[in-house]
């Protein structure tokens, strides 16, 4: 501030009130660039939200939720108007339950897979403790993803697994029967010009007989595999057990 135009200097009244003036300013100035400051980390922090490819909810100490991002709306398939700053029974079982523990107990959740009582929808989900500069607990936090798409592929990748498996199995059948097969094709050809040779009976008659056998202890073991043996539960010395398994392996060493 310069010098009056009268050239009369101030008082120091008139100076004290200048100093509580300015002060008033700066303090103005720095609560406008923390508002925009805590402006733009809300607008940075809701736009992580909008773009979150997992469903996030918090909920503060009474329980009432604060944040539903769109896409936990879409995987739960519930408005965020019949969620956000409303209580957490709002939200399906069983996520409340685990929002509530969190808070209350403080056990968290690492990647568990869990079901909702309605729909049976798969999720994986993981929960925190929400703290505040004193280490004080201020909320919890649930951050989930639909898992249903992945368990689908993980079931059609096992179907794939066993339809491998099973062709493998069918293609050594076939082979192992059609084997002995050839035999007894050709012996059956050749038997009626052939009928009257003692020579042929004697060597074809012993080379179909394995055959024959060698098909019948075939179809056995396909019929027993094929039955379903009943399980028999046993309550057994666990550690005995181990002993034995250990005497074997220091036996083979």
């Amino acid at each position: 501030i310069g010098s009056r135009v009268t050239g009369v200097p101030y008082t120091h009244f008139e100076l004290e009130t200048l100093f509580i003036l300015a002060s008033h300013v700066a303090v103005l100035i720095q609560d406008i660039r923390l508002y925009h400051q805590i402006q733009y980390q809300k607008t940075y922090l809701d736009n992580i939200l909008l773009h979150m490819s997992s469903g996030v909810i918090t909920i503060n100490p009474d329980g009432r939720v604060t944040i539903y991002n769109p896409r936990a709306a879409e995987i739960l398939k519930i408005p965020r108007d019949q969620v956000l700053n409303k209580d957490l029974r709002a939200l399906p079982s069983p996520l409340g339950d685990l929002l509530f523990e969190t808070l209350q107990q403080g056990k968290t959740y690492q990647r568990v897979e869990k079901q909702l009582a309605w729909g049976k929808l798969p999720l994986e989900i993981s929960t925190y403790q929400i703290k505040d500069e004193r280490e004080k607990v201020c909320g919890s936090v649930m951050v989930f993803e639909d898992v249903s798409q992945r368990k689908q592929l993980e079931q059609e990748k096992r179907r794939s697994t066993e339809l491998d498996l099973f062709n493998g199995i069918m293609a050594t059948m076939a082979h192992e029967i059609k084997n002995p097969l050839v035999s007894i094709h050709t012996f059956v050809e050749l038997l009626p010009s052939q009928f009257e040779d003692t020579e042929f009976r004697n060597h074809f008659a012993p080379i179909i007989l394995n055959d024959v056998k060698r098909l019948n202890d075939l179809v056995e073991k396909m019929v027993s595999f094929a039955d379903t043996e009943p399980h028999r539960f046993e309550v057994g010395n666990l550690e005995a057990l181990l002993n034995e398994c250990m005497d074997i392996l220091k036996a083979e060493n």
